[in-house]
């Protein structure tokens, strides 16, 4: 597990055919393969630095043993993970009820300068969309602003 001071990192799941984009996390956030952290299994998805990343590591063994001895860090543990939970709930969400359009200007909120320096190819993939149509989105969403 990772909290990310500076950069961003993307996660995603790879297929023989395509990559699927599951988030983008930025400054200030935790991001982690958190399956495979609580299970101790291969992971299903990959982390990617999309610009250079200042991160502090926590291991696992670490962490447990954090809890057991330290009773305001399994809190903390306890708060991420409520926190994770939280944001994939939204996330999925957004994906049932939102457009594309639409989840573009809320990770465009989020963080303007990077979201505009990430290639369309990850963004279209978060988004669930080809890239010409993240090309028009954006085209119009420029216009707008």
């Amino acid at each position: 597990m990772y909290f990310i001071h500076a950069g961003a990192v993307r996660v995603y799941h790879q297929t023989e055919q395509q990559e699927f984009t599951l988030n983008f996390h930025f400054a200030q956030e935790f991001v982690s393969a958190f399956s495979s952290f609580l299970t101790q299994t291969p992971s299903r998805v990959y982390l990617q630095a999309l610009e250079n990343v200042h991160a502090s590591r926590i291991y696992r063994a670490h962490l447990y043993q954090s809890y057991e001895q330290h009773h305001p860090a399994e809190r903390l543990g306890r708060l991420f993970a409520e926190t994770l939970f939280v944001h994939k709930t939204n996330r999925e969400i957004d994906l049932l009820s939102l457009s594309a359009e639409e989840q573009y200007v809320n990770l465009l909120r989020k963080n303007p300068k990077l979201v505009r320096s990430l290639s369309v190819k990850h963004l279209a993939s978060y988004l669930g969309i080809h890239p010409e149509s993240l090309s028009r989105i954006r085209q119009k969403v420029n216009h707008i602003s």
